[in-house]
């Protein structure tokens, strides 16, 4: 399998503050990595640069082969910030439909299709404010899929949602990427849930940032009860290490 994003001594800054410093990272294509790493060492610049929406870097970005900036021109980038940015005076078929709407194409993907994906076919013409904070999340994230991306980047989706339904989430995303195979970033402060969702995480370390281990996941996910197996709770208490040390 190829390397689908490739990372080369990525360096960014803001005016005298060095952020991200020879970073280097290859991700393959199918791919679901999360990223972990200290408050503030710019987790969400990295991400923004992959989307597109953050040049004025030093090093080389590349996605399919291509810079970020024409990735995104393309529509080929599907970004879900941490909060939903759903439209509440338009019901839920009409908000994933919106991408396309704003770029005047025609949808790539059927909305039945895109909601089936996380089980949330009785919802289409459902306003955003009959609906839970999950469930917006998790609209958000169809909504990012509506395009057919190249790539799939999360920024903390799960951030403000409950425990119970955070585990719910993270099962549906899974089973999500699964079915769609999108190559997957996504930036999370939980370590378990870096652990249950990935099949690598690259923990940062403190500014100027850089890549301080690469940790492959290697977990039977069919398990209903993997979260509370020994292997995950060893992957846990390794990356809890790697992040204090």
């Amino acid at each position: 399998m190829s390397n689908f994003i490739e990372i080369v001594s990525l360096q960014k800054s803001f005016d005298d503050r060095t952020v991200l410093d020879d970073l280097n990272l290859k991700i393959k294509e199918g791919k679901l990595m999360s990223i972990v790493g200290p408050y503030g060492s710019g987790k969400t610049t990295f991400l923004k640069i992959l989307a597109g929406l953050t040049e004025g870097y030093k090093g080389s970005v590349t996605i399919a082969g291509l810079e970020p900036r024409k990735l995104r021109e393309k529509g080929m980038v599907g970004y879900c910030f941490q909060k939903p940015n759903l439209l509440p005076w338009l019901d839920v078929e009409k908000n994933l439909l919106l991408p396309a709407l704003l770029r005047k194409t025609a949808p790539t993907i059927d909305v039945n299709k895109l909601l089936k994906l996380a089980k949330l076919t009785s919802i289409k013409k459902s306003k955003i404010n009959e609906l839970s904070g999950g469930t917006r999340q998790m609209v958000s994230i169809l909504r990012s899929l509506s395009l057919s991306p190249k790539v799939l980047l999360l920024d903390e989706p799960f951030s403000s949602i409950d425990e119970i339904s955070r585990e719910k989430l993270q099962e549906d995303l899974l089973a999500i990427h699964r079915k769609t195979v999108k190559t997957t970033i996504l930036i999370t402060h939980s370590i378990s849930e870096a652990v249950f969702l990935s099949d690598e995480i690259a923990i940062f370390s403190q500014k100027p940032t850089s890549i301080k281990k690469l940790m492959p996941i290697k977990l039977d996910r069919a398990r209903a009860d993997v979260r509370n197996t020994e292997a995950f709770n060893k992957y846990v208490t390794i990356v809890r290490k790697q992040l204090s040390a």
